[in-house]
């Protein structure tokens, strides 16, 4: 019989009997997607494949044990999800938390941005192009998040 040594598991996720799918593999944050895909070594790894709105998905290519989903801090904001993309090599939190308007609006962090302004501009990247995109409020203030306030 050969020996085999344990994966560890990623920053991400608790695993109760190893890295492998449900019921054992167990995302910390629910809302993310994991795939099972090879790395260098030939080992089997859970990869994070998706972060939700509000998070930054931490990724380093042939490092599995450090993939999560960051919550974005007070003063930034991500209202799209965090894809990880075919070509990538390294994310991290500031490739897809935005940094809160300086004027009329505030960030607690995650997916919320205050609006104390009628119209407010966020910024979102998508495959690493920076978008901008005015909101229109109509209100004092107002939670934007994915699902209101476009």
């Amino acid at each position: 019989c050969e020996t085999r040594e344990c994966l560890k598991c990623p920053q991400g996720a608790t695993c109760v009997k190893g890295s492998h799918p449900p019921p054992h593999f167990i995302p910390k944050e629910g809302r993310s997607s994991w795939e099972a895909t090879k790395v260098s070594d030939g080992q089997l790894y859970m990869r994070i494949t998706m972060c939700p709105p509000g998070y930054a998905l931490i990724r380093i290519d042939g490092i599995p044990d450090g993939d999560m989903c960051e919550r974005c801090p007070a003063g930034k904001y991500n209202i799209r999800g965090a894809p990880w993309k075919a070509g990538d090599h390294r994310t991290r939190l500031d490739d897809f938390c935005q940094n809160c308007p300086k004027v009329g609006a505030e960030c607690p962090g995650g997916d919320e941005v205050i609006s104390h302004a009628s119209k407010l501009v966020l910024y979102t990247r998508t495959q690493g192009q920076s978008n901008a995109e005015c909101v229109d409020v109509r209100a004092t203030t107002v939670r934007v998040s994915p699902s209101h306030g476009r």
